[in-house]
């Protein structure tokens, strides 16, 4: 393998080595640490996949179905790369390929999604009970 610079002097290739040692020392969760891994080989491997593919993938519909169906649990991408047959690592590179996102990130969006439900609810539903009780 050639690259065409010395990958020495690569800035994001440093912050990437840097960023997923510091994840795996502080125990980090161990889906966050293979999407760091990803990222880190991400820039010296070259994938192009069509644009199209990446939208209307049953793969992905049900890879985030089976996210969203498991949103208050924790992630285990052991079991999610099981379903599918692939290893955890081929599981996040594909889920990324189609999406542009990594598992994770989605899990995490899904999660953040929820929770800014929830508080527009409560909010919400506190006003309605303060506006009543005025």
């Amino acid at each position: 393998m050639r690259f065409s610079s010395p990958i020495v002097y690569n800035a994001k290739l440093a912050r990437c080595i840097i960023t997923l040692s510091h994840a795996i020392q502080s125990g980090k969760e161990e889906l966050l640490c293979s999407e760091l891994l990803l990222t880190l080989v991400d820039p010296v491997s070259n994938t192009n996949i069509d644009t199209a593919y990446r939208k209307n993938n049953e793969f992905v519909k049900k890879a985030k179905e089976m996210m969203f169906g498991n949103i208050e649990n924790v992630l285990k991408l052991d079991d999610l790369s099981q379903e599918f047959d692939m290893s955890k690592y081929q599981f996040i590179r594909e889920f990324k390929n189609h999406t542009g996102i990594s598992p994770y990130q989605f899990f995490l969006n899904c999660k953040s999604s929820i929770e800014v439900d929830l508080i527009i609810f409560w909010t919400s539903s506190r006003l309605t009970r303060f506006r009543v009780s005025s």
